[in-house]
């Protein structure tokens, strides 16, 4: 049996963090560089997509009173995950764009007209595909194969 294994070293970890912040600064700006509309129209009319959603947000100067843009900023929410923006700025860091996620399927025991009598080893390589999220019934990635 092999599995894989990804070690995470100081540097490469330092790096993650420093592409996180840089996607966060890049989106950032890219708020700031919609169209020649004001800011919070724009802002608003994607936000309207999202009705059913609770959604808090202020931009601007923490300092000042003033905000460029805000939204339901007062209100308590849980915060989304921030370790999904560390773990994607690692697997960019660390993996090439062409990477791909290996799953090996092992089998023991003897198979006999289409039945197999012994055991089925799954070993996953990290593919965050392999969900029950996203298939309607746990089966039905094992019957695509």
């Amino acid at each position: 049996m092999c599995l894989n294994k990804v070690i995470l070293d100081k540097k490469a970890f330092s790096k993650g963090i420093w592409v996180s912040f840089y996607c966060l600064f890049l989106l950032f700006v890219m708020v700031f560089s919609l169209s020649a509309s004001p800011l919070s129209q724009r802002l608003s009319s994607l936000l309207k997509k999202y009705k059913k959603a609770k959604i808090g947000v202020y931009i601007g100067p923490l300092k000042e009173e003033v905000a460029l843009f805000e939204k339901n900023s007062n209100l308590l929410l849980i915060p989304a995950s921030n370790m999904k923006l560390l773990t994607t700025a690692a697997a960019i860091t660390l993996l090439k764009p062409d990477y791909k996620f290996h799953t090996r399927l092992y089998l023991t025991g003897k198979r006999s007209f289409g039945v197999l009598k012994g055991d089925v080893w799954i070993v996953g390589g990290g593919d965050p595909n392999i969900s029950g999220r996203f298939y309607p019934a746990p089966e039905t990635l094992l019957l695509s194969w």
